[in-house]
């Protein structure tokens, strides 16, 4: 009447305990053995199994660890990989293609903000600051207070190369706001061309602003280094 059963079974390495539940369905057992293996089977409609940090389900891995997956480890198309690490703001990835240790893309990651003032060309403004941020596939890039010094300032040149893992599909701009000559124009530019890069246009005055554009997945990965220092 729906009461579970405990035995032993097998013997060597095949062996270890079921429990048998008719409550479940007719020959529906639960197993686990001395290898980490675990699994479900009811006419084998359901198999839990693996190792202690993976898991599969019907063919499908999910996997946990420390660090980026690509290049390190191998699983089906449609596996999940959680780094427990939060490596660079990527806590968790799927597999796309394959079966082998390569496409892993990012399922869910946060760069957190990053202050990139440093990498900006000192000759392009006198004053201010930029932040950059990535989640998932969107970049965002802010300028706080920031004074150009000249009416088309290239603050930043090749986004791909200064900004790996932050690139941008196309060229993308946003209007900013603020006071000076004149105070109510002024364009936040950014490109992913080598000559482009993120620049400021059209007035010379201290402006405030943000822009947020798609990244280019085929440019980079998620970033193995992030830039700047943390917000």
């Amino acid at each position: 009447n729906g009461g579970i059963r405990v035995e032993q079974f097998g013997n060597g390495a095949s062996h270890g305990i079921r429990v048998v539940n008719a409550a479940i369905t007719s020959g529906a057992n639960i197993y686990w053995n001395d290898n980490a293996s675990f699994f479900i089977r009811s006419d084998a409609a359901l198999n839990i199994g693996g190792a202690s940090n993976r898991t599969t389900i019907n063919g499908i891995d999910h996997v946990t660890g420390t660090g980026f997956p690509n290049g390190v480890v191998s699983a089906p198309v449609g596996s999940i990989y959680i780094d427990t690490a939060v490596t660079n703001g990527a806590s968790s990835w799927i597999k796309k293609s394959g079966t082998g240790n390569t496409d892993w893309q990012v399922l869910e990651g946060d760069t957190g903000w990053r202050n990139i003032t440093s990498l900006v060309d000192p000759l392009s403004f006198s004053g201010g600051t930029v932040y950059i941020r990535r989640q998932n596939n969107t970049v965002e890039i802010e300028v706080i207070a920031l004074v150009p010094t000249s009416g088309n300032s290239l603050l930043i040149q090749g986004i791909a190369a200064a900004l790996p893992g932050f690139s941008p599909r196309g060229i993308y701009s946003q209007q900013l706001t603020g006071f000076g000559s004149p105070a109510a124009l002024g364009w936040l530019i950014v490109g992913r061309g080598v000559a482009e890069g993120l620049k400021i246009a059209a007035g010379t005055g201290t402006r405030w602003g943000l822009i947020q554009y798609p990244y280019s997945p085929d440019a980079q990965l998620w970033p193995t280094t992030l830039p700047g220092t943390p917000a």
